[in-house]
């Protein structure tokens, strides 16, 4: 249910990008470690295998999954054998470990191929080459042996699955050693902020979710467990609290590298922590509805009710959705922009608005005052791409209407000289 209805889920659903399959692999593979722990077999084993090989090709941020995963297996076992089983389980951990690598391999080679090429002669142009392998020699610590090395393999050793290899470069190492614009709250930057994801949660997650997550969580803590789960035996107990310990531990693995990332333009970044954060509803939710307080029944009706209510009322504007926290999806782009809020999705509904009217807009004209229909995105209104966030000081006081949550409108009349300028 918080799944099939949550805007962030369903905006992100409809775009091609690779994150909604990534969320849904990195669950894959939570719920496969999580599973041989339950019980371990070759079987088992291999659909660890299998999940981290599909999650690994979905995108490369989920190559958190071969140090979380393990580390959680590890922490797992020991919960549940104590700490006489550490040998157990630091073998177990290994095995994930080394399994989910061999996955991993499989599977890059599987999708990207084994033709093998050196580096510079995928990338897009020589340019873009010499900037990866800049941001890549600054990560390693420039003129190291370590550097060095690296960078003698991948510009003279034809490698397989060069591809991947250029994404990773590309995609991670030049963003997060060299930073991307951003904007949070009125503030542009290029190196990221430690509070941007939380934030971006907390006020693009519909509230009823996050009193359920929250809720789950704190009866989880708090609940004495013969009274939350008299209904089950102590087996089930167990490995139904681990199940929300796996969810919980990898949820917050990837929130805590994201969170030090200099490459945040969207909550989309963390969109895999959802499905597990709904999974903790769920049981949240259901050792509530099994106490069978009235109180607790009636409480959850109302936030299914509500959290039916955000859907529809966002509908079909799902990226552009905000919480009540901010004041709703009219407040967004005043606190993130970007793929949080816009990536042109609105842009035919802006000529569709000059159109009807029979006028001519002038989009994103800059930041020299001009005169007449001017249509500006929230992206270019804040300041972010312009890097300048007084670039459209001069259509202060010029508002005359809004395309959806993401385009501004104003008119300035052309006999009258243009704000600023003289």
């Amino acid at each position: 249910f918080l799944y099939t209805l949550s805007p962030n889920i369903l905006a992100h659903a409809r775009l091609s990008t690779t994150d909604l399959g990534m969320a849904l692999a990195t669950f894959l593979a939570t719920y496969a470690v999580w599973r041989y722990v339950q019980r371990p077999s070759w079987g088992r084993l291999l659909f660890v295998g299998v999940a981290s090989g599909l999650a690994i090709v979905s995108k490369h941020s989920a190559l958190i999954l071969p140090i979380a995963l393990p580390g959680i297996a590890f922490v797992l076992v020991l919960i549940e054998r104590g700490v006489k089983a550490l040998p157990r389980a630091i073998g177990t951990a290994l095995l994930i470990g080394m399994t989910m690598g061999t996955g991993a391999i499989i599977a890059i080679l599987a999708f990207y191929g084994t033709n093998a090429r050196i580096i510079p002669e995928v990338a897009p142009s020589y340019d873009r080459w010499v900037r990866a392998d800049t941001a890549l020699r600054e990560a390693l610590g420039s003129d190291t042996a370590l550097a060095n090395h690296v960078d003698a393999i991948l510009n003279k050793r034809a490698l397989p699955a060069p591809y991947y290899i250029w994404g990773i470069l590309a995609n991670v190492v030049q963003h997060d050693t060299q930073g991307h614009p951003t904007y949070l709250h009125g503030h542009i930057g290029t190196q990221g902020w430690l509070a941007y994801f939380p934030i971006a949660i907390a006020i693009k997650t519909p509230i009823p979710s996050l009193v359920l997550i929250l809720g789950s969580l704190l009866i989880l803590i708090a609940t004495p467990i013969r009274s939350a789960w008299n209904h089950w035996s102590s087996q089930d107990i167990f490995w139904t609290w681990s199940a929300v310990a796996a969810w919980f531990l990898v949820g917050l693995s990837f929130l805590s590298v994201m969170m030090r990332s200099r490459f945040q333009i969207g909550l989309r970044h963390i969109l895999m922590i959802y499905p597990c954060l709904f999974a903790i509803a769920g049981v949240g939710a259901s050792i509530a509805w099994r106490n069978k307080r009235r109180w607790g029944r009636v409480l959850i009706i109302l936030l299914m009710v509500w959290y039916t209510a955000e859907n529809v009322l966002i509908y079909p504007h799902y990226l552009e959705y905000f919480n009540e926290f901010i004041g709703g999806p009219a407040n967004g782009y005043k606190w993130l922009v970007d793929s949080n809020l816009d990536w042109d999705q609105d842009k035919t509904d802006v000529r569709r608005y000059a159109a009807q009217r029979g006028i001519t807009l002038k989009l994103n004209p800059g930041c020299k005052p001009t005169t007449g229909w001017i249509a500006v995105n929230a992206k270019h209104l804040v300041g972010m791409l312009d890097q300048n966030p007084s670039c459209y000081a001069w259509t202060r006081g010029h508002l005359v209407d809004r395309i959806h949550y993401t385009w501004f409108i104003f008119h300035i009349p052309e006999s009258k000289e243009a704000p600023g300028s003289g």
